[in-house]
């Protein structure tokens, strides 16, 4: 698999619609068939201890993606994701080892898959996503399911964010229809969740199913026994659910005061180690108080959002964030306090090339 941005950026294109959810809705719901033992000569011998360190380099991926973005370590997990790859294909292993490892490999690709998307990588963070949904398929291992409802999860996200919410709404009800009636709330919660984002955009006929969908998520999440998985908790749903209020309050801006709240408790209650969401989570505040005539504060808030930004180095999507204040806050660029906030955000995002 290649690693350089630009040759795999122009290789690739990005698929939407039916092009994109058509083949995965065909083969989604059949059984998986697994991998059985292979025990013919091979090179190497695949073994748990090994799969293991795939799980935790993913894991390790993973928190430095949350913290400063999917620029630094892209590549690195390209690599690892080719070595576990060609492991698969060239070593010996048992079932159980086999089957584990083919979840591993659903769950480093899409690792790879967001980090791409991370850095504006669409195409082939399309291509990732869509590899790791096939390995997830195939698998037979107790994980297998909840990372192909992870991956349909993360595919809605990008649409939502390359402006296709009505693709992502597919792939949303894709995952729903994955899950077992009663089982799983907490991906059930996440999945209700990003519906109201998706939804969001599609115009105020929407709000009543938005309200409906965000309520229903956080009771789900607080009426979970299952295990927890490990990105969703109550600042996540509230986060996802100010994106959502904000993208209506462009049909109704009083709607952003719901935004507004939503910011606020996703700022409260976010744990350490999610850099990247805070920021999204401040501008969204500042966002939703420039919808809503707060302008000086929105202002201050923005300025927070430019900080916070700064330990975020290597994720192009807090740029295009941020990139957005500047529509947000031109109907009050005359206000001094507003114009210095402007002049800034202009400084930082010409210092990065945005």
């Amino acid at each position: 698999m290649l690693t350089r941005r630009t040759l795999l950026n122009d290789a690739i294109d990005v698929a939407v619609g039916t092009a994109l959810t058509g083949p995965p809705l065909r083969w989604l719901n059949a059984p998986g068939t697994g991998l059985t033992a292979r025990t013919t000569p091979a090179t190497n011998r695949l073994t748990m201890a090994t799969v293991t360190g795939i799980e935790t380099a993913t894991a390790h991926f993973g928190a430095q993606d949350a913290a400063i973005g999917g620029g630094l370590s892209r590549e690195a997990a390209v690599g690892q994701l080719k070595y576990a790859v060609d492991l698969l294909r060239d070593a010996s292993y048992t079932d159980a080892v086999g089957n584990r490892m083919l979840a591993a490999v659903a769950e480093l690709a899409g690792m790879v898959g967001w980090m791409s998307h991370d850095v504006n990588m669409n195409g082939p963070a399309q291509r990732y996503f869509t590899l790791g949904l096939q390995a997830a398929r195939e698998s037979t291992h107790p994980r297998a399911l909840l990372l192909q409802v992870n991956l349909l999860a993360d595919m809605a996200r990008q649409m939502h964010t390359l402006r296709h919410p009505d693709t992502g709404l597919r792939l949303v009800d894709a995952a729903l229809d994955l899950l077992p009636r009663g089982h799983h709330p907490t991906a059930t919660a996440m999945l209700w969740n990003l519906k109201a984002r998706m939804l969001a955009p599609l115009g105020t006929t929407a709000v009543p199913e938005i309200q409906h969908a965000t309520a229903l998520a956080v009771d789900l999440l607080a009426h979970a026994d299952d295990a927890p998985l490990a990105y969703i908790d109550a600042a996540e749903l509230a986060g996802n659910a100010a994106l959502a209020w904000q993208d209506a309050a462009i049909h109704t801006p009083a709607l952003a005061r719901h935004a507004e709240k939503q910011a606020l408790f996703a700022l409260a209650h976010r744990t350490g180690g999610y850099s990247r969401s805070t920021v999204f989570h401040q501008v969204s505040l500042t966002a939703a108080r420039f919808t809503l005539a707060e302008a000086d504060q929105a202002a201050t808030d923005g300025h927070t959002a430019l900080d916070l930004a700064a330990e975020v180095p290597t994720s192009t999507r807090v740029l295009d964030r941020l990139h957005t204040l500047l529509d947000h806050s031109a109907p009050y660029a005359n206000r001094p306090a507003v114009a210095t906030f402007r002049d800034r955000l202009t400084l930082t995002l010409r210092a990065t090339g945005s």
